[in-house]
């Protein structure tokens, strides 16, 4: 009963903000029709239209809304509740692109490097992928670091490989830390440091990154940067080994 009577409360609360952001989005204000946008979509004091929510984003998306540009982008992308229209999605994503949106940056980048609904060129993928790395993304900061260390789409360098790789790394991304920790296990571009390539597979490793778990079991077993335990060397060998990886 209590459940039900919350439900029926936030109903009315959803349906009284869809009466007040109507009203200022037909007047124009973008950030309302986001916001009608968002009720429609999610069903909230409102039947779910997503044909209707697509229409309130466009709305805002044309007035140069961020969040409506990049929602209409992922939805045109997906297919998943909208039939999927890939020019439309990248015209999308390439308007809160160039506008700074990292995320939108981001795909705009993974389209051009693996050819998907754009010919494949590393020169503007490497363009995007710099751009949201510079915004944040650590995905895009790892694969801008691959993009360096291998000279796709830019000129091989490994300094600057290995600067974003880091830079992914200390935000978490698990191939960033795994990427990181082989460079120092193997001094590429940076002096060897087998302690601190120790600590980055170890935490690549605890987030599932499967050639981490391997390479943090090899160090564990030879006691390689990191004290020799061969309890947690098995261990780690059986989680790779488990999770897919063969040596």
């Amino acid at each position: 009963i209590g459940v039900r009577k919350d439900s029926t409360e936030a109903n009315k609360l959803y349906k009284k903000m869809l009466g007040q952001y109507t009203e200022k989005a037909m007047r124009g204000d973008a950030e309302s029709q986001f916001q009608v946008g968002q009720l429609y979509y999610g069903g909230k004091g409102v039947p779910e239209n997503v044909p209707e929510a697509m229409r309130w984003y466009a709305k805002a998306g044309e007035q140069g809304h961020l969040e409506s540009q990049y929602k209409l982008a992922l939805l045109f992308d997906s297919g998943e509740k909208a039939p999927r229209d890939a020019k439309m999605a990248i015209a999308w994503y390439t308007k809160a692109a160039e506008q700074g949106h990292a995320k939108s940056q981001m795909f705009l980048a993974i389209k051009h490097y693996r050819g998907r609904d754009l010919p494949q060129d590393y020169s503007s993928a490497a363009k995007w992928f710099q751009k949201s790395a510079e915004n944040g993304i650590a995905y895009s900061q790892s694969a801008l670091g691959f993009m360096y260390a291998s000279g796709q789409g830019v000129n091989e360098d490994k300094q600057q490989a290995l600067n974003w790789y880091r830079k992914g790394a200390e935000q978490g991304d698990k191939d960033s830390q795994y990427d990181l920790g082989i460079k120092l296990k193997k001094g590429d571009g940076v002096p060897k440091n087998a302690s601190e390539s120790a600590q980055w597979f170890a935490k690549a490793a605890a987030q599932g990154q499967i050639a981490a778990q391997f390479e943090l079991a090899q160090m564990y077993s030879k006691g390689e940067g990191i004290r020799k335990d061969a309890v947690l060397a098995y261990a780690w060998y059986n989680v790779a080994i488990i999770n897919g990886h063969y040596p």
